[in-house]
Order: structure tokens, then C-alpha cells, then sequence
């Protein structure tokens, strides 16, 4: 089962520009899930939402120009969280006539799709579950391990091991050892804790 979703904002840390987070929220619900973003597509995003009739050319109109002028008809996006790795990638689906084509993208890049050719922006129900973030009652928020690609859980394994935590060090391991153990392009559930 798909949950369609909107974008809400991009956050991003003032000391580093590089750091920008896409928040996401289930069309009509309460869930939310983030993505990393690069901080151009943070600022290509927070154009379109900010001003979704912009005057200035961005790099994504070329597809929206390609796509008009060829008859191709943009349908939907697809995001989907990549066990393996940890990391965001999307697709968008096209359609000619009676055919269809489902075309790889950056998570990012396909979310900008979305939004300047006005399709809808899926993820399957199972994965929205297992990444959404949680609001304690204390005003906390929680992000779950899987929205964070390998490369960030193995930099927390180290400082761990640094701060000589080692039962949370094991635990990243754990996490590690499970990624690597996936083949590339699955996805899956899995609880961790």
C-alpha cells in the first residue's frame, strides 16, 4: 500500500550550509520522515514552495520542458529508503499513450519533480512506518536509525567507541553488519532495538 505525501519544509543548520534536511508528512495524516538534501536542492526546493510559478529557469524545468514537448506525461513520484545503504532514492513514473516508463532518480531530485509538475509524491506504508519521526512527550523528537544512510551510523559507531559507550557501539554494529549483509536494492523491514 503507497501513502501519498507533501512536502512541509527544509531545515537547515545555520554553522553548515551543507547540512539540510527535507521534512515530509503524509497527506492528511500526522506521520513525518526526513531526507538529507544537498544544499542546492534545498534551495531549489524552497523556491518552488515558497513561490511555485517562479520566473527563474531551474535545472528541473529542463525535464518539464523535455516531457511537454515530447508528450510524455508525468504521473507520479516514488521514494523509498534503501536498506542496504540507508539512503533515499526515488523514482518517477512516465507515461506515453499506453506506455509507461518508471525513471530512476535522487530522492531529492524526484521530490522537485513532484513538486514543480504538481504530481503526487508516494511511499509505501511499511516504509513510512519504520522511518517516521516521533514526538515524545517531553517535546523531544526521535528519528529512527534507518533514516540515516551507513555512512553517518558508522561515524556514531566510532564516537561510541571514542566516548567508550559500548553497548550502544555494538548495537551500530549490529546495524552495520545487517546493511552489508543486504543486497544492494532491497528494501526491507527491520527493527532494530
Amino acid at each position: 500500500m503507497f501513502v501519498e505525501l507533501e512536502v512541509v519544509s527544509v531545515l537547515s543548520k545555520a554553522s553548515d550550509v551543507r547540512a539540510n534536511i527535507l521534512m515530509l508528512k503524509e497527506r492528511g495524516g500526522e506521520r513525518r520522515i526526513i531526507i538529507a538534501v544537498g544544499p542546492v536542492e534545498a534551495e531549489i526546493i524552497n523556491r518552488l514552495l515558497l513561490n511555485p510559478d517562479h520566473n527563474r529557469i531551474l535545472p528541473h524545468d529542463l525535464f518539464a520542458d523535455l516531457a511537454y514537448e515530447y508528450k510524455i506525461e508525468p504521473k507520479s513520484v516514488f521514494i523509498y529508503n534503501e536498506a542496504s545503504s540507508g539512503i533515499f532514492k526515488g523514482n518517477v513514473t512516465v507515461g506515453q499513450g499506453d506506455d509507461e516508463k518508471v525513471i530512476n532518480a535522487r530522492a531529492s531530485d524526484a521530490v522537485i519533480v513532484a513538486l514543480r509538475l504538481e504530481i503526487p509524491l508516494f511511499i509505501m506504508e511499511s516504509q513510512l512506518e519504520r522511518l517516521c519521526i516521533h514526538e515524545e512527550a517531553d517535546g523531544a523528537v526521535s528519528v529512527p536509525l534507518d533514516a540515516f544512510d551507513t555512512k553517518s551510523i558508522a561515524r556514531a559507531m566510532e564516537q561510541a567507541v571514542k566516548n567508550e559507550n559500548y553497548e550502544i557501539a555494538n548495537e551500530l554494529k549490529k546495524i552495520l553488519e545487517y546493511r552489508r549483509s543486504r543486497k544492494k536494492g532491497e528494501t526491507g523491514d527491520f527493527r532494530y532495538f
